[in-house]
């Protein structure tokens, strides 16, 4: 992409450049006086055409084919992640299938037995919560009494 924007920065220069050039009348005089062709400064390069040149480095730098295969890198490594997000989503549906297969099993009681459990396993672990936040609490002024006695 840098080597796009390099391309089209040239393009531009020259295009001024030229526009320049056209205004001002001088290189031509300049360059017919020295026996030099059209485009060519008397320092004797071109200055036609050298923003392209330089644009050309400037994807050299780069090259054009390490951003086709970063690209075609990166297109490797979203499909592998496609299919592992596939595979995973494959599975939790095949494991939600199972556990309703198997609960089409049970009778009404079994069913309301686990949930009565699931709840009471819920409650057990919110006031676990609660009473660790307490317990700290007792701890420290229990430790503190006997410090001070």
């Amino acid at each position: 992409m840098a080597a796009l924007d390099a391309l089209h920065d040239a393009a531009a220069l020259e295009e001024e450049v030229e526009g320049e050039e056209a205004a001002d009348g001088q290189h031509d005089e300049v360059a017919a006086g020295h026996g030099l062709a059209d485009g060519e400064v008397p320092g004797g390069e071109a200055q036609l055409g050298a923003g392209i040149w330089a644009a050309a480095a400037a994807a050299a730098a780069e090259g054009p084919s390490d951003a086709v295969v970063r690209l075609e890198q990166r297109r490797r490594e979203l499909r592998r992640e496609r299919d592992v997000i596939t595979r995973q989503l494959r599975n939790e549906e095949r494991k939600r299938a199972r556990l309703m297969e198997a609960a089409r099993r049970l009778s009404d009681e079994d069913l309301i037995s686990i949930l009565a459990s699931r709840a009471a396993a819920k409650a057990k672990a919110k006031a676990k919560g609660k009473a660790k936040g307490k317990a700290k609490a007792k701890a420290k002024a229990k430790a503190k009494a006997e410090a001070e006695a």
